[in-house]
């Protein structure tokens, strides 16, 4: 009896193994889009404070050439903030 029953306790744990295998998979996958949608927020905010400090800076009566210069963008795309309606 203790054959069959130890192949029974080897089954049950075979499957619950399996079963954590998934769950550690599906936490690893949750995890990677987790990271990667984190990437996408900060880099989205990181702009619009840049687009932010810019309206201010042009606002302020900085030219748009020393702002331009300062950002590392050109004075065209400094423009297109500044004219933007609404923020970014």
């Amino acid at each position: 009896m203790s054959s069959s029953a130890d192949r029974y306790r080897i089954k049950e744990l075979e499957r619950k193994v399996e079963g954590m295998q998934e769950q550690i998979t599906r936490l690893k996958t949750t995890t990677a889009l987790t990271k990667a949608d984190l990437s996408d927020y900060k880099k989205s905010n990181n702009m619009k404070v840049r687009d932010l400090e810019i309206r201010d800076a042009v606002a302020r009566g900085i030219s748009r050439s020393s702002v331009a210069k300062a950002m590392e963008l050109t004075e065209a795309r400094i423009s297109q903030i500044v004219n933007k309606k609404t923020p970014a």
